[in-house]
């Protein structure tokens, strides 16, 4: 979920204008959906197992074996029906869909087991009125609980690999059309919050070239005056 390289302020920008809202909701949902402990020690039947992990870069990897065929996913990507949905090391879990299903791997054990969405819709219905959950209908989490989850996980996902690029090649994001295409490929919630990316990396050049031009200012104050 927070996979925005540090440091810089463009960074922190993105970082900031991510937790707004889609970071702030899926913390909200994943507390519901409560720990891998109170998912019971009871496996999935089908024949899903973890064989590994692996990271490149800031991005982990896990690594499956289905029916025979061995696979390695990246956060958002999907094979053999497996949809790997999130990997947070720090609360040794990931999240997945399999066939329909939304079920949780615990890294350290490998267990993967079916996550109770029902936690969901109690939480939703007993959300305190300044809880980001009230804005959710528990009625349609019951009926598309699974789906739902799915949509807000990627939507973490692609705005990381979106706004990581940004910080790295801010000149790829110039083309306003390109951008609306690229648009056109995310989640609703990842369009909504991303849509402002190429204004937000605008005011960031300007606000760099502006310092930069006082910067060369002061030194040439400085000298002129010994």
């Amino acid at each position: 979920m927070d996979m925005l390289p540090p440091g810089g302020e463009l960074a922190l920008t993105l970082r900031q204008e991510k937790a707004i809202f889609a970071d702030v909701l899926l913390r909200e949902v994943r507390a519901a959906l409560g720990t891998p402990d109170e998912d019971g020690t009871v496996p999935i039947t089908e024949p899903l197992r973890m064989t590994g992990m692996a990271s490149e870069g800031r991005v982990l990897l896990i690594g499956f074996e289905l029916d025979g065929e061995a696979f390695w996913l990246k956060p958002g990507q999907s094979r053999q029906g497996v949809t790997l949905l999130s990997v947070e090391r720090g609360t040794d879990q990931a999240f997945l869909t399999h066939k329909g299903r939304m079920v949780r791997l615990t890294l350290s054990s490998k267990l993967i087991a079916s996550v109770d969405l029902a936690r969901l819709e109690a939480a939703i219905k007993n959300a305190k009125p300044e809880s980001p959950l009230r804005m959710l209908d528990a009625a349609d989490v019951k009926e598309h609980g699974t789906e739902f989850v799915r949509i807000l996980e990627l939507t973490s996902t692609q705005l990381d690999a979106l706004y990581a690029e940004a910080v790295a090649h801010p000149e790829r994001f110039t083309d306003e059309a390109a951008f609306k295409l690229r648009l056109q490929a995310l989640t609703p919630l990842a369009q909504m919050t991303a849509q402002m990316l190429p204004d937000i990396l605008k005011g960031e050049k300007r606000a760099a070239e502006q310092f930069a031009a006082l910067r060369k200012e002061l030194v040439a104050l400085s000298q002129s005056s010994k």
